[in-house]
């Protein structure tokens, strides 16, 4: 399922696809340098937060310090590991010629930085700095979305590498950000009782689990069916439904989240019937 809404994903855009040249480039060296070193260096920063001995402050545990009435069960988090290794793709890809426009013009040192960025975020998340870390994770969402929408209006899909290791990975990281920054948002200005959330806490936490759910189909009626981002949130508000136990928020979470995904299923099966449509008949 997940391969076909990923080829549909990025694919969709009306051009055809190039052949994939796959020889060494060494332009754009420093650029390129810098990629894999700020890419391990985000990784490792990654793993320490799964497995160091502070994990429990983490973002990825439910006995952290930060919990909220949004925050999704764990296996959401997934979506890191599927991302870091689409990402290893990305800091290998951009070593072949076929990548050197795309590297240099489309994500250009835009990665590098939402990397360095995103490894404080983690350093703040952990120390408790919630505020700090709101303002950081803002403006890695902002990087993010420069890079998302160059890819999406300048630098279309020439060749499977560009798909794979390009644009779904950035589709992924820019659905999954914003999914961090609501989580983020509601760390730092909320806080959770052992009676459960209050009236306004319930209405705040719907708002903000409809703006997902809002984000999730614009993903399929405003960026060209990207239905990978789609996914990402539909997957998102399924580990919310989850996690969460008050009624509002439980049910309201699996509710948008089968609306999205019945919504971004909405391009494929528009175009099958427009094909059927057209077909000739035969008798």
């Amino acid at each position: 399922m997940l391969s076909r809404i990923i080829y549909s994903s990025v694919f969709s855009q009306p051009h055809p696809l190039k052949s994939l040249r796959m020889a060494f480039s060494k332009e754009n060296l420093w650029l390129k340098v810098a990629n894999l070193i700020v890419y391990f260096y985000f990784l490792s920063d990654n793993i320490y937060a799964v497995v160091g001995p502070e994990n429990g402050n983490g973002p990825y545990s439910l006995d952290g310090k930060h919990p909220t009435y949004i925050t999704p069960a764990p296996f959401a988090f997934a979506v890191y590991g599927l991302t870091h290794f689409l990402l290893l793709g990305y800091v290998i890809y951009q070593w072949f010629d076929s990548a050197d426009e795309v590297v240099k013009d489309g994500v250009g040192w835009w990665f590098a930085s939402s990397a360095i960025l995103h490894s404080l975020w983690l350093h703040l998340w952990e120390q408790g700095h919630r505020i700090t870390a709101f303002l950081i994770i803002l403006s890695i969402a902002g990087i993010i979305s420069n890079i998302y929408h160059r890819l999406r209006s300048e630098y279309p899909v020439r060749n499977w590498a560009d798909a794979l290791f390009v644009h779904t990975p950035f589709s992924i990281y820019h659905a999954w950000i914003v999914v961090v920054a609501v989580i983020n948002l509601f760390a730092a200005f909320t806080h959770t009782h052992v009676n459960g959330p209050n009236t306004l806490q319930t209405i705040l936490v719907i708002i903000g689990l409809v703006f997902l759910g809002s984000t999730g189909i614009g993903y399929t009626e405003y960026k060209k069916g990207d239905l990978v981002g789609a996914f990402v949130i539909a997957w998102s508000l399924l580990a919310i439904f989850v996690q969460q136990r008050e009624p509002a928020i439980h049910w309201t979470a699996l509710g948008l989240s089968i609306a999205v995904l019945l919504y971004s299923v909405k391009p494929i099966v528009s175009r099958r019937a427009s094909e059927a449509e057209q077909a000739p008949l035969l008798g």
